[in-house]
């Protein structure tokens, strides 16, 4: 028996081994099943694959392992192949050209794989329906379908081959949802397999040719020893295509003629019946084929990620076209995700009941139809109510299914899921409260029955926080999140749908309304459509007095804010903003006077406005408010709410939608479906969040998250309603009937809980807000208790007979539960220790009960992050989870105290005073009343300390052990008030304080910086900035620049002033010139050209809009528009004026120190004791002069630069100071003693005022100063001073000073408006592409199109496009989101990767757009420099790498410019080739690493990179192009953009971030910052270890196909074409040939293979020998000394050597433009000059083939020709 066990084992596990390896090895069939397929007729349109039914789940999960082990087994075998290629090139083998490809591109593979894998997860495969017969058995039918399409079109697809393709299968089999929506994904897997499948043929080719040039290199080396050759040729080798073409050519090129090889070779290619001709051409035609496929692929592969597929997906789904048939037409004007949300609950239906998605989509189209009728009930109309709604069993019903099972129990039982759920919490609660009162009870006999109810009764609340924590997780995880479908306006807001958004608040000041008003703005253009509206609605803060003193001029600032900014965007003069004030009212309850109800009251009363109550107490209204009865929606927002771009249309889109419109059971008073109000989700602001670390911890993750779209909340996903905490959306009729006579008077302060019951609110999770949240501990407990307080005055409503049902009272009581979760554990660990054992086990329970809302993470907190010290946002990590315990448990005897507090104070006043129900503090308030001191924490926070030592003494008195036990709680419960005072800090970022000697370093930097702008952006060229001044060579100013540049050139002026090197009026007059030399350039639709002449101000060719300089252009406009109207509010005179000349004197020292002993420091010290005051000023500023005059006069033969630029700063200082202030002198204190008091023409007052304007200047700003001018000019005026000199002269000088200050003012309004208009005129749509959702790299303005290439990532330089396009308004800002953001990995940091790895493309729109902590840009810029200091560090050299100048030239001996990266942090390949350090890229760098930039600057500085204009262009450390034994070459040049870029860093440096502040105080900007507080994402994309010592081989040409011939007379001319598209040029080996644009042959040429003799030719004649030859073998038929012809895809080369003469000639087309380049070198190999005569000759045509054939002559009478010295 025993044995028969064995044996029957034995026999089992073979099944079990054969089944797995069966199941396993149908994977592996996967390249039979390919060849299969690809040997299938490609006209296939898939009817040979049977139809499949819905397949079950076990061959779901198959079929995702099969599909997804084949591809990784692709994406291995690609990974493995590109090594192998990589390898090759670093030695310097020649790779086969689809091998380029794969290397060049394999960033996108990676990429694309990741997506799939993290994308598609396990339940993405269960609604593909899977072939279950023929050779693709297992996988989708979907996938095969992919196979097909990549098959049929090799590769290459696009949008309109897939479209054509599946509309085709499509007459025979409909596809369902989920596999045209798995379209794409299983493209790109194919593409991947293609990929694959050509990597393993390359693999193969490139390893057959490396044999076949090691045997060529070995019979090359032993042909004269025959022994050896017959030794090799008895070897066995395979002569395929690829070995045999390498080994020929390696012979071939050696020039070897040994007859025995070539004869071995024939006679082994004789064998499998071919020759050396046939299989040569039969190998180029392979890797053509190749390089086809490889290419197609990864064109395919990025055209497969860029389409928008979404738009294709609802073209092709039959589906959509029934939906689209909806009776109410409301479909079809849904949101792209509602309707996919119906399409997906479609397929779900139809899954379930195992029918076709479209029968049932057509059978609630019917059922639609058939309720067409019903005028009561209009959604009945809608397809919707039937797909998603209680229509449902309507629709089973017209298909006459049942349910069966869970699901027919489920649906039964629909309408008592609050009596479950309710009744389930509450028997769980008392069933696991009972069990516990048992285990730690029940052993002790000596135990009174009370001891048990107590025990009982305290455990309850505890207990059910477990047990709700729990079932709502279980809910959550067991449930899919409603989502809320919603209408789509794109254009605007119907007038029938009106909203307007309102803030209601108190207004305590001023500035408070300004702030106030400025949110609306931001709001406005967030959130910009037709008929939304945005109000203010005030209360004047509580008094104790009806009027305060600052009534009026609140309300004053209020109306005047209000109308400038109906003003500044009403078009057609109707108000758009309005200003509503509330008059205070006495309340006797209160004691106190207030706003009617405080916010309730503001709302109510709003709502009777807006519907013609004339008997409000609004009594400020600031315009006519008749348009304004019309409207529908109200959303309503909190003061510290932030209201994200396009949320309040998809508010309105949601409340709008049929399904969701209120209906009221008006008997009943109650909604009975439908909203009457929605909240969406809250999120707490990035800012907000990293206060403090209280704030830190339990605000949860911040900033925006693209990847979630809705999330669960049990109200809502179980019961359709959720829980309103303030902020969101309401219709206003059914808010006003459902709410009228509904709340007493003075009796409820959180009145939202009760708002949200009464019109059924609903949680919208899909939209987000953004709200603050209490930074310190304290300020956050008054809060706390102020909710409790409000939770606390709904008690009776529980028992209280009104039309709230079940939930809403449930939610009322479990907000009073949760109050007394704090307390009730703090009693039953205290009753523990008095009347219970073990108390020990008690506190245990405590603790699970604090754990319950952590281990059991429920989104509830989505809509109330802020509600109390409770475990509250989305933990983004066990660490912030741990923290958030931690601070939990240590308040938890205050927290204790608090809410017995709240709770008792709230009962007293509820059933005994009736007073102080309305007891209410602001949240700005009640932050700005709390202390920050550790002793007002003490006095607030005492009583927990108290309790801590209660609860330890009674721990002692019990037993040493327990006391030992309570102790480590007691300890942190004691020093509860220090742990609040710590975690209350305001979080001071790192900021990395600068040293005197640092700072003097930058400003000596950023001084010689702004030099460059002062000596060249000047009249020359029209105070635009040239592009370069190249210092060695010594070619000087590039008269030309670019968009970018004339940005420069104005932001060097914002911060010259900011740095104090200019004065005011210098930099408005500077900018004035720059601004009206723009206005004068030649613009195309509101665009600069790419790059201009400075000095003729024409645009230069080809015209060209660059997409990154329109965006750096506007950017830097709106800075300085900005800045201009920071300037008028500052003084006129620049208070850093004396900062900037010490900078300057400090160079002149540096200067003089080596000529004389001469210095500035007196000078410099004066300087820095100076305070403000003009004569002062002027005083000093004469002192220098007189000294720099000196100077100059006896240095005059050193032409001293920083001298004579001294004497030109000091006139110009001076000249300004007497033009603006030519009172000066008259005013100083010894002429207003004597020229005015003595005359006694003025008061005391008066005279003090005169006195006082010396430094006025420097005080006020330039408003005010023109105000006391003019009052000083109208007192002077107003005495008789004609027959005073003095006096007159006083007069006449303040008239004057007015007039230019005034003068000044108006200035700098005329450049805000021509800002503006350069601004506006801007189109950014025609640089963007709207199907890709991308912006293009530039607009060809000569071809009338946008190019072809995009930039699709992130961390790009055109990140600031894309944002000033976004707020400006005329892109969406989903292309944001568009924008790639995979991350790569270096040395275990992480961070977004860039196209060339550059500082420039990552740290250039820092210097104008912020970073914010905790995000995923600041992350990058960490990131980035950590990663360019390990590069430095491994290559020895000073970090900061970026695209800049090099050391090569080009004819003109300008450096040559290009982009250098650091490898991994840059997709483009051969980064490491090169090694070029640029110091600009450290200056930005100092944004980020101060410390660390510095240090790398002062290493450069040591080493000689700076020059008179700063730092040098770039420091080439690439040994190929260093001359011998030098380790660099420093690039002496100075490009304006990065001296530009410089500068602005510098001043964001020292002045705290001026120019990112300056900026972000647009509010179009402000709007629209949201887009840069973007989370971190987990997952790695690019993490394959990076070699940076790697040297990669990048060949230009097209190796594969080169040809070589070393003779012209062969029997056939050979001939080469090249081509771009439209040009083309025909050369054979001889040199003859033709060029042809399109059909109009260029040149002369006939077709002649005898002669072979016409053509564009070139004599050279050696004038010392007399000798003449071609450089090619015609006309002249002379080969010369030595002659070879190479062939390749991209030129034509010839070779000749003639004596000691060498030619080179080589002939290419132009990518660009329709021209060929002959490029003609020449080689003097001789001992002797030689001087060389060259000649071209071709005859002109200009016309067709024929026609020059017929009339010869005609070209040479009518065609001219001429020399362009400089083309």
């Amino acid at each position: 028996m025993f044995y028969y066990g064995i044996s029957s084992i034995f026999i089992l596990g073979i099944l079990v081994i054969f089944v797995v390896y069966k199941y396993f090895k149908q994977g592996d069939n996967y390249e039979d099943d390919l060849e299969f397929i690809y040997d299938s007729d490609k006209e296939s349109d898939g009817k040979d694959i049977e139809e499949c039914p819905y397949n079950p789940m076990n061959k779901s999960i198959k079929s995702k392992i099969k599909l997804i082990k084949s591809l990784d087994g692709s994406y291995r075998n690609i990974i493995e192949g590109y090594d192998y290629l990589n390898n090759e090139a670093k030695n310097k083998k020649k790779i086969v050209s689809a091998g380029e490809w794969l290397l060049d591109n394999l960033y996108l593979i990676q990429k694309e794989y990741k997506n799939i894998k993290n994308n598609m997860s396990g339940s993405y495969y269960e609604n593909l329906p899977v072939i279950y017969k023929g050779v693709m058995k297992g996988y989708p039918r979907i996938y095969y379908i992919a196979k097909k399409i990549v098959y049929m079109t090799d590769g290459k697809i696009n949008k309109e081959n897939i479209e054509e393709f599946i509309n085709k299968y499509q007459k025979h089999t409909l596809l369902t949802s989920g596999e045209l929506w798995a379209l794409p994904s299983m493209l790109k897997i194919a593409l991947i397999q293609n990929i694959s499948k050509v990597t393993n043929n390359i693999v193969f080719a490139q390893k057959e040719k490396d044999k076949g040039e090691n045997l060529g290199n070995r019979l090359i080396l032993h042909s004269d020893n025959k022994e050896t050759l017959e030794k090799i040729f008895r070897e066995q080798f395979s002569f395929n295509p690829y070995f045999t073409e390498k080994l020929l050519r390696v012979l071939r090129d050696s020039g070897l003629e040994n007859p025995e090889i070539y004869k071995w070779i024939d006679e082994n290619l004789d064998m499998v019946e071919t020759n050396t001709r046939r299989i040569t051409i039969f190998e180029h035609q392979r890797q053509a084929l190749f390089r086809m496929l490889m290419g197609n692929s990864i064109t395919g592969i990025r055209e497969a990620s860029s389409f928008d597929w979404k738009e294709s997906f609802e073209k092709l789904s039959y589906l959509e076209q029934v939906l689209r048939e909806d009776p109410a037409n409301i479909y079809s004007k849904m949101d792209f995700t509602s309707r996919d949300y119906y399409r997906q609950e479609i397929e779900k239906l139809a899954r379930y009941m195992k029918l076709g998605e479209t029968f049932v989509a057509k059978k609630a189209i019917e059922c639609a139809m058939e309720s067409k009728d019903t005028e009561d009930k209009p959604y009945g109309k809608h397809v919707g109510y039937y797909i998603i709604d209680e229509g449902k069993e309507c629709l089973k019903n017209k298909i006459g299914f049942k349910d069966k099972g869970l699901e027919k129990i489920k649906n039964v039982n629909e309408y008592r899921k609050v009596d479950y759920y309710i009744g389930f919490i509450i028997l769980a609660t008392i069933v696991l409260a009972c069990i516990l009162v048992y285990i730690n009870l029940f052993n002790y006999y000596f135990m009174a029955p009370w001891q048990y109810v107590i025990g009982f009764l305290f455990l309850l609340i505890p207990i059910s926080e477990l047990v709700i924590s729990i079932t709502n997780w279980s809910i959550n995880h067991l449930s899919k999140p409603t989502f809320i479908p919603k209408l789509e306006f794109k254009e605007s807001i119907p007038g029938e749908y009106s909203t307007i958004v309102v803030i209601p608040t108190l207004l305590n000041s001023e500035k408070r309304v300004k702030e106030l008003i400025n949110d609306l703005e931001v709001y406005y253009l967030a959130n910009n459509s037709e008929n939304i509206y945005y109000a203010i609605l005030g209360d004047f803060k509580d008094s104790k007095n009806e009027y305060e003193e600052q009534d009026k001029n609140i309300v004053q600032c209020g109306l005047d804010g209000i109308r400038g900014l109906n003003k500044k965007y009403s078009n057609d003069g109707s108000d758009i903003f309005y200003f509503f004030n509330r008059y205070r009212q006495y309340n006797e309850k209160e004691d106190i006077w207030l706003g009617w109800e405080r916010k309730r009251g503001k709302l109510m009363e709003f709502n009777n406005l807006i519907r013609g109550d004339k008997n409000t107490s609004y009594n400020i209204i600031s315009g006519n408010i008749e348009h304004l009865y019309k409207i529908k929606y109200v959303i309503t927002l909190d003061a510290d709410t932030q209201l994200p771009r396009d949320s309040a249309n998809k508010l309105i889109g949601a409340m709008a939608h049929e399904l969701n419109k209120p209906y009221i059971d008006k008997e009943r008073k109650m909604v009975v479906r439908g909203h009457g109000l929605m909240q969406p989700r809250i999120s707490v602001g990035n800012i907000s969040s990293n206060k403090t670390l209280f704030s830190k911890i339990f605000s949860g993750e911040s900033g925006i998250d693209l990847y979630t779209i809705a999330v669960s909340d049990v109200y809502q996903d179980l019961f359709d309603e959720g829980i309103f905490t303030g902020k969101g959306i309401y219709d206003v009729d059914t808010f006003n009937f459902m709410l009228r006579d509904e709340i007493p008077e003075n009796t409820v302060l959180s009145h939202d809980l009760l708002e949200g019951s009464y019109v059924r609110a609903a949680l919208l999770t899909d939209v987000e807000l953004i709200d603050g949240y209490p930074a310190y501990y304290n300020a956050s407990s008054k809060r706390l208790h102020r909710w409790v307080r409000g939770d606390w005055q709904l008690l009776h409503w529980i028992t209280r007979k009104t039309p709230l049902n079940k939930l809403s009272k449930w939610k009322i009581l479990d907000n009073l539960r949760r109050s007394l979760l704090a307390p009730s554990i703090i009693i039953l660990i205290v009753l523990s220790l008095i009347f219970f054992s073990y108390p020990d086990r008690w506190l245990v329970i405590a603790v699970i009960a604090l754990l319950a809302p952590i281990l059991f993470d429920v989104s509830e907190s989505v809509i109330n992050p802020i509600k109390g010290v409770s475990l509250s946002g989305k933990a983004s990590s066990w660490k912030i989870k741990v923290e958030q315990f931690f601070l939990i448990f240590s308040f938890l005897p205050y927290q204790a105290y608090l809410m017995l507090d709240a709770i008792i104070r709230t009962l007293y006043r509820v059933c005994i005073s009736k007073k102080h129900l309305l007891e209410w503090q602001t949240a700005a308030d009640v932050e700005a009343n709390s202390g920050r001191k550790l002793k007002n924490f003490i006095q607030s926070m005492w009583i927990g300390s108290a309790i801590a030592l209660g609860i330890a003494y009674l721990a002692f008195y019990r037993s040493n052990s327990i006391g030992f036990i309570f102790l480590p709680s007691c300890i942190v419960w004691f020093l509860s008030p220090y742990i609040a005072y710590a975690i209350s800090k305001e979080k001071k970022e790192k900021i990395e304080t600068l040293s005197e000697e640092d700072i003097e370093l930058l400003r000596r930097l950023s001084r010689k910086t702004w030099a460059y702008f002062e000596d060249f952006s000047n009249e020359e060229n029209n105070w635009l900035a040239p592009d370069n001044y190249q210092e060695y060579p010594e070619n000087g100013v590039a008269h030309r620049t670019s968009p970018t540049n004339i940005g420069m050139a104005l932001t060097s002026n914002i911060s010259a002033f900011d740095m104090g090197y200019i004065d005011l009026y210098e930099c408005v007059d500077r900018l004035n010139k720059v601004l009206s030399t723009m206005e004068d350039l030649e613009k195309y639709n509101g665009h600069f050209y790419n790059w201009y002449d400075t000095k003729s101000k024409e645009p230069l060719y080809p015209k060209y809009i660059s997409t990154v300089d329109s965006g750096n252009l506007l950017g830097y406009l709106w800075l300085i528009h900005e800045s201009m109207e920071e300037f008028q509010e500052k003084p006129i005179v620049n208070i850093n004026i004396n900062k900037g000349l010490i900078d300057l004197l400090r160079l002149c020292n540096e200067e003089l120190a080596n000529i004389d002993e001469t210095n500035y420091n007196n000078e410099i010290k004066d300087l820095q004791n100076w305070h403000g005051n003009i004569h002062s000023l002027a005083r000093i500023l004469k002192d220098i002069k007189e000294i720099s005059e000196k100077v100059n006069i006896y240095t005059k033969e050193e032409q001293l630069y920083w001298n004579i630029k001294l004497i030109c700063t000091l006139d110009k200082y001076l000249n300004n100071i007497y033009n603006e202030f030519p009172w000066i002198d008259l005013l100083s204190e010894e002429n207003i003693e004597l020229n005015i008091k003595n005359m006694s023409l003025f008061n005391d007052k008066e005279i003090a005022l005169m006195k006082e304007l010396g430094s006025m200047p420097a005080s006020r700003n330039i408003r005010d100063l023109i105000i006391i001018l003019q009052d000083i000019e109208e007192k002077l005026g107003s005495r008789n001073s004609s027959n005073d000199e003095n006096l007159k002269k006083l007069y006449e000088s303040i008239v004057k000073s007015r007039n230019e200050i005034y003068n000044l003012y108006k200035t700098i309004e005329d450049l805000k408006f021509k800002i503006d208009k350069i601004g506006k005129d801007m189109d950014f749509k025609m640089l963007f592409h709207e199907s890709k959702q991308l912006f293009s790299i530039g607009y060809d303005v000569e071809k009338g199109r946008i190019d072809d290439c995009y930039y699709d990532l992130l961390a790009s330089e055109a990140r600031q496009a894309s944002f000033v396009a976004i707020a400006k308004g005329d892109i969406e800002q989903s292309h944001w989101f568009k924008l790639g953001r995979a991350l790569t990995s270096i040395n275990r940091n992480t961070g977004l990767v860039s196209w060339s790895g550059t500082m420039f493309e990552y740290l250039m729109p820092l210097l104008i757009m912020k970073k914010y902590p905790d995000t995923l840009l600041n992350h990058t810029y960490n990131f980035v420099i950590e990663s360019q200091k390990f590069y430095g560090r491994v290559k020895d050299v000073p970090w900061g790498i970026s695209e800049s100048a090099f050391y090569a030239f080009d004819v003109n001996l300008n450096y040559q410019y290009k982009s250098f990266g650091v490898p991994g942090i840059g997709l483009k390949r051969g980064l490491s080739n090169e090694l070029v350090i640029s110091p600009y890229s450290t200056i930005m760098a100092l944004q980020i690493k101060k410390k660390d930039s510095l240090i790398n600057i002062k290493r450069m500085i040591e080493e000689g990179f700076e020059g008179r204009y700063g730092l040098y262009e770039a420091i080439d450390y690439t040994k190929e192009r260093l001359p011998k034994g030098k380790k660099f070459i420093v690039i002496k040049s100075f490009m304006v953009h990065h001296q530009g870029m410089s500068l602005m860093a510098l001043n964001n440096v020292l002045n705290n971030d001026i120019l990112q502040e300056r900026f972000h105080k647009d509010p179009r900007v402000m709007a629209t910052e949201l887009l840069l507080q973007e989370k971190v994402p987990s997952s790695v994309v690019y993490d394959r270890e990076e070699q940076f010592n790697e040297k990669i081989f990048i060949n230009d040409n097209n190796v594969s196909m080169v040809r070589k011939f070393l003779t012209a007379k062969t029997t056939y001319p050979e001939t080469n074409l090249l081509s771009n598209g439209s040009y083309s040029i025909m050369v054979t080996n001889s040199g003859s040939g033709y060029s042809k644009k399109d059909n109009m042959m260029i040149y002369r040429w006939k077709e002649d293979v005898t002669n072979d003799n016409t053509g564009a030719f070139f004599y050279i004649k050696n004038l010392n020998s007399n000798e003449y030859w071609s450089s090619y073998y015609q006309p002249c038929k002379n080969e010369g000394d030595n002659y070879e012809v190479i062939f390749s895809l991209d030129k034509a080369e010839f070779r000749r050597v003639d004596g000691n003469i060498k030619t080179i000639t080589e002939v290419a087309v132009s990518n660009e433009d329709n021209g060929e380049i002959r490029k003609i070198m020449l080689t003097n190999n001789s001992n002797s000059t030689r001087i060389m005569e060259i000649t071209s000759y071709c005859e002109v045509t200009l016309t067709h083939y024929n026609a020059d054939l017929v009339h010869p002559a005609f070209s040479n009478l009518f065609i001219e020709t001429e020399y362009t010295e400089n083309p």
